[in-house]
């Protein structure tokens, strides 16, 4: 599966509840599905720090003019070089320049977050982000209030948005403090009670009424403490305006901490008296987390993570008197507030917290990518039937092929048990009847490259696989016509040259099973943009060393003592059967007490070959050592009943066979020609000899026969190499990278 590249693009990554919030995302998603990277516009920071520490890629481009053209050009290359697949941007200035340096580099998803509701914004704040919105994928509004003033102000519509509340680090949020070592460290007596507030120290915030509303508190109860965590453009202010009220010694200020845990435990009530504006305050998650008691402004998204009344208390915006009563309160009553606290950690588990946050961000992310990410790959086969290994390898790609990023449709020239096998997997078939290039009416030819090109345009197919040559005629010529590339699978030995030649200027890549077949496209040799290598490959877990089926034995008369020789694959003289059977006759006069077993069946009319082969059994006098198998399925039943595996094919472009007898542990003889050089080592996991040689394929046999240690070291190296050469999902995987390779 190729992961995804999910880009974060931020101003800045110093200290506050959006960069928390984008440090949890960037460690919490799930590495094995997507590749994850962080852009700071401007400046890092301690978080950027962090992320880094973590091995989390962060970049930062140190742009200092939001009004430099050049700038967004900048950040158009860097998404472009990283082949970002989603851009998940944050805060208004990151969206605004992340959108248009996406939308230049053609990102295929955009996301944005928005955290907050921005009355200042001028006008033409909001006609920029009304028209980034139209091409914006998704906005992710950090409370419904959010999505609401969005809607209402900026008006945008309501389905472009999803709700995902922020959340807080459920494990950094969990682990004990000893809030007695922090007051001491922080020089608060232990008898003392602390109120506290973790936020920016700026308007917004609306920390002045605190600190009025603590004059009162303290009026009621003067061993209170006012906990201050945080910094800002206001600091001095507050720190003046405690000194006014005659409450200095009372209210501490700590400055921007990153030990937020223990801050928190030091707290017995948690407020949050927002004076302004608020979209999902992380602080009040961290506090809920830490099971504390909320007091805080009814404003923005607070009252969507406070219960007020059950988790804690709201009050209206600006209201220090209904603040201190707040306070009194929950100070004065020790079970109400324990509580509230307990009843704000269950509701942050449920609601808040980060596996919560992660899962609904990955399923948004998956949803996106299988919209807008999503490749069709159009494959053509040149049979509706399973004629072969060309076929079954086909069905192990389409099985095992990534589908949350590749669409597979099949086109086929007839049904047959192809056709059913591939919609048993849920894949789309269409059939378009093509014959052979030399014996069909030119317009029945043209026909189909019609077809197949309506067919391209209508499922707006982004790449073409095709699994033979012939279908390389009409596809490669209707791909050609639609601009789609074209990958040609190769895998038959001996072709014409001219029409190699002509077919390949079709294609966009090439790939071809063995050495040996890629050796036909000798104009693309050293060029892996051009031609690759790709073995077929097997479900070595499902073809495995195992005993003899017994079932088997019976059916073909075998006794449990009697070796077992045996060949697999069509009858036609190509596959050598009758050299085997020749070979067989020698080994028989030393080893009497052996079967000789034949799979497959004469695919021509009238099965000739097969009647020949009959003839010759009876010539040598060995029909009852003979067994004509037919067609199997049950291909590894008959496999493990095998001693010994022939391959007696000449001119073999691979020999899937093979590697299935070699997966299942059973030493391999064949010949010394076509690929069975690249799938058997000679000595290690089986033997070669000269092809067409009956006395030396005999005498291999016998060898092995003779030697059954011998024959158990070739069959245990044999499995071993089929395992880290021909395992299918290391086939599968290298196909996808072709794929990607061309479609990016």
């Amino acid at each position: 599966m190729r992961k995804i590249n999910v880009l974060h693009i931020v101003e800045d990554l110093s200290i506050g509840g959006v960069e928390e919030l984008l440090r949890i995302i960037a460690m919490g998603l799930n590495r094995e599905k997507y590749n994850v990277y962080v852009c700071c516009i401007e400046e890092g920071g301690q978080t950027a720090k962090e992320l880094m520490e973590a091995g989390i890629k962060v970049d930062i481009l140190g742009m200092k003019s939001y009004h430099n053209l050049f700038n967004i050009l900048r950040l158009k290359k860097y998404i472009k070089e990283r082949k970002i697949d989603i851009i998940h941007s944050h805060m208004y200035f990151a969206n605004t320049f992340g959108r248009i340096a996406a939308l230049l580099a053609g990102t295929p998803v955009l996301i944005s977050t928005s955290y907050s509701t921005y009355y200042e914004f001028k006008r033409r704040n909001i006609l920029m982000i009304n028209f980034l919105s139209k091409f914006t994928d998704r906005i992710i509004a950090a409370s419904n209030s959010i999505k609401e003033f969005a809607v209402k102000q900026q008006r945008i519509p309501a389905d472009k948005f999803q709700v995902i509340y922020d959340c807080a680090s459920t494990d950094k949020f969990s682990k004990h403090v000893d809030s007695f070592a922090v007051k001491r460290a922080l020089g608060i007596d232990s008898d003392y009670q602390v109120v506290g507030c973790v936020a920016r120290l700026n308007e917004v915030k609306g920390h002045a009424y605190l600190i009025r509303a603590a004059k009162e508190v303290l009026k009621n109860n003067p061993r209170i403490k006012f906990l201050l965590v945080g910094d800002g453009p206001l600091r001095q202010e507050l720190e003046q305006l405690s000194v006014q009220l005659g409450i200095k010694d009372n209210v501490i200020f700590v400055g921007s901490r990153r030990d937020i845990p223990e801050m928190l435990a030091a707290m017995d009530i948690f407020v949050l008296p927002s004076a302004l504006r608020e979209g999902c305050p992380l602080s009040i998650l961290e506090a809920m987390a830490m099971s504390k008691p909320v007091v805080a402004s009814r404003l923005g998204g607070i009252p969507e993570e406070i219960e007020d009344g059950k988790s804690g208390i709201l009050v209206p915006p600006k209201d220090s008197a209904a603040l201190a009563d707040a306070i009194i309160k929950l100070l004065s009553d020790k079970n109400l507030s324990v509580t509230m606290g307990k009843a704000g950690r269950k509701i942050f588990e449920e609601k808040f917290s980060k596996e919560v946050m992660l899962n609904k961000l990955e399923s948004l992310y998956d949803e996106l990518a299988a919209k807008k990410l999503t490749k069709r790959i159009l494959y053509v086969d040149i049979h509706g039937d399973i004629w072969g290994g060309g076929q079954l390898s086909f069905l192990s790609i389409l099985e095992l092929i990534d589908k949350t990023s590749l669409k597979p449709i099949v086109v086929l020239p007839y049904e047959g048990d192809l056709s059913k096998r591939i919609r048993e997997m849920g894949i789309e078939v269409c059939v378009i009847p093509f014959g052979s290039i030399k014996t069909t009416n030119i317009f029945v030819n043209l026909f189909s490259i019609f077809r197949f090109y309506a067919l391209i345009k209508k499922r707006k197919i982004n790449l073409i696989h095709i699994n033979a040559l012939r279908p390389m005629f009409y596809t490669g010529l209707a791909a050609k016509i639609a601009g789609v590339p074209v990958i040609w699978h190769a895998r038959d030995l001996k072709a014409n040259r001219w029409i190699d030649r002509i077919l390949s200027n079709l294609a966009r890549h090439i790939i071809a099973i063995s050495k040996i077949v890629a050796g036909r496209f000798p104009w693309y040799e050293n060029n892996p943009d051009r031609l690759s290598i790709i073995y077929n490959g097997i479900d070595t877990g499902k073809l495995s060393p195992r005993p003899r089926d017994s079932r088997v034995l019976h059916e073909f008369h075998i006794e449990e003592d009697e070796a077992v020789v045996g060949t697999i694959g069509h009858l036609e003289p190509r596959k050598g059967q009758d050299i085997f059977l020749q070979a067989a006759s020698n080994v028989l006069l030393k080893f009497p007490n052996s079967k000789f077993v034949l799979v497959g069946k004469d695919m021509k009319n009238g099965e000739k070959y097969k009647s020949d082969l009959e003839y010759l059994i009876t010539w040598l006098k060995i029909e009852d050592k003979v067994v004509f198998a037919g067609v199997r399925k049950d291909i590894a039943e008959v496999i493990s009943i095998m001693d010994l595996f022939i391959c007696p094919f000449k001119d073999e472009a691979f020999g899937r066979v093979v590697i299935e007898a070699m997966a299942m542990a059973k030493p391999v003889i064949g010949y010394r020609s076509g690929a069975l050089p690249e799938l058997i080592e000679d000595g290690k996991s089986g033997i070669l000899v000269d092809p067409d040689r009956a006395d030396c394929l005999a005498d291999a046999i016998i060898e092995l026969l003779g030697d059954r240690d011998k024959a158990m070291k070739f069959g245990e190296a044999g499995r071993k190499i089929v395992q880290d050469k021909f395992d299918v999902k290391t086939t599968v995987n290298r196909i996808e990278e072709v794929y990607f390779r061309i479609l990016h």
